[in-house]
């Protein structure tokens, strides 16, 4: 072999791709540097071979050396165009037999090649040794199969550099530095090949295409070194980066918003005009927290005016390079309103358990003392009546002993309404017209109430019956029209009875303020409605609670007893009230048969709430 200037550079060539496809090949665990690697390796040899073969001073030695190095010719360009997909993220596409197919014609062509002269003249139609210049050359005449790969090699470098193309495009302005070192790494190779192929060959004939895939390896390794070309990689934005559910923003060292993933546009940007490449602090500005924390390591929570009702939690990250220099940040928001929802509704779903206990307590302490209790009073009564039996018409002691049997009767009805709140009263069942029912304690009732409360009776007359206890469902009754004059407070004013029947289903009947929900289905309803004050959130949500009361002279056990009644009829009750705007409570009763009789809703509507000033429920007695 003789030496001269072009078989060492080419000689050099070949170590400097090789030195390239080692260092690559280290750091082979980064998406698409084996093939990398691999493909340096292909260079390596064919810059090798050429090498030898423009040292080599007869025919058979150069042919020698030209079929070795056709084997980094042939696979080079199929390593670049997979290197291309496996880089880009469009690697995952192709299937094991389809990688394979794309190296038959570069098999076939270094087959052809090494079999030329002895067998078919297929690839080369003549081969000769050309001694005109300073050393031998091959002087070939390309046959068809020649142009065969040439037109594939070129097709393999040209989709690479597409498939590049398109990942520039479509890549934020942090990648693109990558992506523009590879595709210049493309152009070279190519446009020495072509020049060398259609005879533009300034350098004595000699093939250029080595030494720019040599200087394709340099640039890459530019690459590598100033935009870390196989740490941070488009495959890994795109199929991590864009796909994550939380929205996530990147800002660079100096401060601009260099990226953002799907979701991150969505939420920050659904209008599409969020510029990348400002200031966060300009284009984040709808959102100085989110832009605050953009430029420092913090954590905040944080409500953006482009998603209204989410609520984020936002950490801001610093991002360094290998030498512990400042990168950029990397700002993660999390969605946390579904937990702040679920919270809330756990919060209250606790706060109803726990009133629900504390009732029920109540109702057992309640009922407990009530039972007791009466028995001592039936003692006193009893003793009472035998005390004044015995005594004379005229004595002085009748009219004190008459005041206590009185107090003892008052207290008898206090132990009912505890009996009743605590589900243990006496009930006689019967059939119970409620309209009826409605209208007789009315009656009885107006001249008590006072001339300044006006009754509104909107009483269904077919309405069907049903089975309860009358007297109990009188007391309801004369509760409900009790509390709602006193809500009136000596003001003029209305209540409005309203009876009638409805279908409810589970949704209606949550609002129930019974802890034992019925079944959806008919129902029987008793609506009183009034205009008075209204009730406080407070006052509204306890006012079922045993011995709680707004009034001075007030027991706290009407709407108690009243909660027990409907209870133990396996009742609901809806309740509707507001501070200023009046009170309503619908007590609704199960029937049966009734799945035909006209049914009416018995939530408050938008002109009975109009004409009572209903905003909905409760009174405390």
């Amino acid at each position: 072999m003789s030496l001269n200037p072009y078989a060492i550079s080419l000689l050099i060539t070949s170590v400097i791709s090789g030195s390239l496809a080692l260092y690559v090949w280290v750091r082979r665990a980064a998406p698409g540097s084996t093939l990398f690697s691999l493909m340096m390796a292909a260079v390596t040899l064919w810059s090798f071979a050429y090498g030898h073969e423009l040292g080599s001073p007869d025919l058979a030695t150069i042919r020698c050396w030209t079929v070795i190095g056709y084997a980094g010719i042939v696979t080079a360009p199929v390593l670049w165009l997979l290197f291309a997909l496996r880089y880009s993220g469009l690697g995952g596409r192709l299937i094991g037999w389809q990688t394979g197919a794309l190296f038959i014609i570069p098999a076939l062509t270094l087959l052809l090649n090494a079999t030329n002269e002895r067998l078919h003249f297929f690839y080369y139609a003549a081969v000769a040794l050309d001694a005109s210049g300073p050393f031998p050359l091959l002087d070939i005449h390309p046959a068809p199969w020649y142009w065969v790969h040439v037109g594939y090699s070129y097709a393999c470098v040209l989709v690479g550099a597409l498939v590049l193309a398109r990942l520039w495009l479509h890549s934020p302005s942090l990648y693109r530095g990558q992506t523009t070192v590879l595709l210049l790494g493309a152009c070279l190779p190519l446009a020495a090949n072509i020049a060398y192929v259609f005879g533009v060959r300034p350098l004595d004939h000699i093939d250029l295409s080595p030494l720019a895939f040599t200087a394709t390896g340099l640039l890459i390794t530019f690459g590598i070194f100033r935009y870390s070309l196989f740490d941070l990689t488009p495959i890994a934005r795109n199929s991590l980066f864009e796909d994550l559910r939380d929205p996530v923003l990147v800002v660079d060292a100096r401060g601009r918003l260099v990226d953002l993933n799907r979701a991150a546009r969505q939420a920050l940007d659904p209008g599409g005009l969020l510029m990348l490449g400002a200031p966060a602090a300009e284009a984040l500005a709808h959102s100085p927290p989110l832009a605050a924390l953009c430029a420092d390591d913090d954590h905040a929570e944080l409500a953006l005016d482009t998603a209204p009702g989410h609520a984020y939690d936002a950490i801001s990250t610093a991002l360094c390079d290998r030498r512990g220099r400042l990168a950029g940040r990397i700002v993660v928001l999390r969605d946390i309103s579904e937990v702040r929802r679920a919270a809330s509704e756990r919060l209250e779903i606790e706060r109803k358990v726990q009133h629900t206990q504390k009732l029920e307590s109540l109702g057992v302490l309640a009922g407990g003392i009530a039972h007791d209790f009466s028995n001592l009073l039936m003692a006193v009564l009893g003793n009472l009546d035998l005390a004044r039996f015995e005594m004379p018409a005229n004595h002085p002691a009748h009219e004190p002993l008459g005041d206590a049997e009185r107090a003892a009767r008052r207290a008898g009805d206090l132990t009912r309404q505890l009996l009743a709140y605590a589900g243990k009263g006496a009930f006689l069942i019967g059939p119970v017209n409620l309209s009826r029912l409605v209208e007789e304690i009315t009656q009885l009732l107006r001249v008590s109430v006072g001339k300044l409360i006006t009754f509104d009776l909107q009483l269904d007359p077919d309405l069907p019956v049903f089975e309860g206890d009358s007297a109990q469902i009188q007391q309801i009754v004369l509760n409900l029209i009790t509390n709602a004059a006193e809500a009136l407070g000596g003001q003029p004013g209305s209540i409005t009875l309203t009876t009638g029947v409805c279908r409810c289903d589970a949704d209606c009947l949550s609002r129930s303020r019974v802890d034992q929900r019925p079944a959806p289905g008919a129902f029987i309803y008793l609506a009183a409605i009034d205009t008075g004050h209204g009730m406080s959130p407070l006052a509204l949500e306890r006012v079922f609670e045993p011995f709680f009361t707004t009034k001075q002279l007030g027991r706290g056990l009407g709407m108690a007893a009243v909660l027990g009644i409907v209870r133990g009829h396996n009742g609901a009750i809806l309740v509707d009230s507001a501070l200023g705007q009046g009170t309503r409570v619908t007590v609704l009763f199960p029937v049966m048969g009734a799945e035909k009789a006209p049914c009416h809703d018995p939530r408050p509507d938008t002109a009975l709430a109009a004409d009572a000033s209903v905003g909905a429920a409760g009174r405390a007695s």
